[in-house]
């Protein structure tokens, strides 16, 4: 008799013994490291709309990751803080001076969020639109795109081997010369801006397989009704310069 109850008592501590590991077990969170040649999860994306005391507006919430939402939530967060210096620097001042319910100095910033991806790589396409007084406010875009493979963000000149460059300019503008939106039978761009650009300038960009899509903010290359613009050319049209 005392050797069963002696054995019941090592298999009660055994069972709870497993019980305790598998408990801790069940509480311990799975982190896996970001960064270049870190495993990906699917990016999901929000908007959060949000009010300071001097500036409102709406910014996107990324989870996941990747390279590209860390990147994208590092350059979202260090936006949202200058937008603030700034605000908190010269809203209170205007206020003062023209009135509390003038509503030209509801200074509002607005970020949106969206992806795309080719066969090869992925991007994180942001959009802005800042107000910070006058008529309209301003329109910019800032990109990010990785190699699906490696999770490592890469430049345009990545795809665009440096002998290839300057042909690659020649025709981009060549296109945007003759660009014109459905509806606009005259040039949109300026001419001497358009001129202006070199390979340097296309440092926001995204690829499918369908279209490399070069973006430009406001005022960048045409007149400000024109707005930020996110030109798409053909793969088809560019594949003897890519890699």
């Amino acid at each position: 008799m005392l050797k069963i109850f002696k054995i019941l008592i090592v298999l009660a501590v055994i069972i709870l013994a497993f019980f305790v590991f598998f408990s801790q077990r069940e509480g311990e969170v799975s982190v896996t490291e970001t960064g270049e040649g870190a495993e990906q999860t699917t990016l999901s994306i929000t908007t959060l709309s949000f009010n300071e005391e001097n500036f409102s507006g709406q910014r996107p919430q990324i989870v996941g990751k990747s390279i590209l939402a860390d990147a994208g939530r590092d350059y979202i967060d260090k936006r949202i803080a200058e937008f603030k210096r700034t605000a908190d620097l010269e809203v209170p001042g205007l206020r003062e001076k023209f009135g509390a319910d003038n509503a030209t100095f509801d200074y509002s910033i607005e970020i949106d969020a969206r992806t795309e991806e080719s066969e090869s790589t992925k991007s994180l396409i942001l959009s802005e639109y800042a107000y910070t007084g006058g008529a309209s406010g301003n329109q910019s875009y800032r990109t990010f795109t990785a190699l699906s493979a490696e999770n490592k963000i890469i430049p345009l000149s990545h795809l665009v081997p440096a002998d290839k460059q300057t042909p690659f300019t020649a025709l981009v503008k060549e296109k945007l010369l003759a660009w014109r939106p459905e509806g606009n039978p005259e040039p949109v761009v300026f001419e001497d801006e358009v001129n202006a650009l070199t390979f340097a300038s296309f440092t926001n960009w995204s690829l499918t397989d369908e279209n490399l899509t070069i973006y430009f903010d406001k005022y960048a290359i045409g007149p400000g009704s024109l707005g930020a613009v996110a030109w798409a050319m053909p793969v088809s049209e560019a594949k003897e310069f890519l890699h």
